[in-house]
């Protein structure tokens, strides 16, 4: 089962339905994204790529679009446990009629990694069940491997800093000669993600 349809499912259930005011009746779960709406927001969208689930817990980013003329939205990051909300976080961006574009979103045991693009820079975040626990500023290339993950730092290009996943904790920092990391190119047109580093041991 796909992650929008196990969503569906879910948002659809009537404790849920009626806690979130959400109404599903006009969508088709085949497709790759979730729209309803609500008394405050004129559309809510959630796409396939932006779920993760894991058991009983689910994390997702919601798209909030205020009226239909808006040439702006507001994004949130939600996460879940069982049939109860415990994470409603603003996605923060420098401006939000650029939008944010979700790269990563995924469980690694009971804590979420999350990292999302806004229109300067790339950012990756841990939650827990109590909220947001650590948020760090990737710039722009990136890479990442099964327990951590490794970004060109901003004020050495040469230079590449090393980071545990889901805990976002500095390992640190060798050179970008020694990592090998392929570059990884993200804009808000064009999303490619390098899972290039030759040498695990680091």
């Amino acid at each position: 089962m796909k992650h929008i349809q196990a969503l569906s499912l879910w948002l659809d259930k009537p404790i849920v339905r009626e806690h979130l005011g959400v109404d599903l009746s006009g969508n088709d779960v085949w497709t790759d994204s979730i729209v309803w709406s609500n008394k405050d927001v004129y559309k809510i969208q959630v796409s396939e790529y932006d779920i993760a689930i894991q058991g009983n817990h689910r994390a997702w980013m919601e798209e909030h679009l205020f009226r239909e003329t808006s040439v702006s939205s507001n994004y949130y990051l939600k996460i879940a446990i069982n049939d109860k909300i415990v994470v409603n976080w603003y996605v923060d961006s420098h401006n939000q009629a650029f939008g944010c574009s979700c790269i990563e979103i995924q469980w690694m045991n009971d804590k979420l990694f999350f990292i999302y693009r806004e229109k300067h820079y790339i950012y990756g975040c841990c939650f827990d069940s109590n909220g947001l626990m650590k948020r760090v500023c990737l710039w722009h290339e990136l890479a990442i491997l099964q327990d951590k993950m490794a970004y060109k730092a901003w004020r050495d290009p040469n230079e590449v800093k090393l980071l545990s996943l889901p805990e976002l904790e500095e390992l640190g920092v060798i050179s970008q000669s020694e990592a090998e990391i392929g570059i990884g190119i993200v804009s808000l047109n064009e999303i490619r993600l390098s899972f290039i580093i030759k040498n695990e041991q680091f």
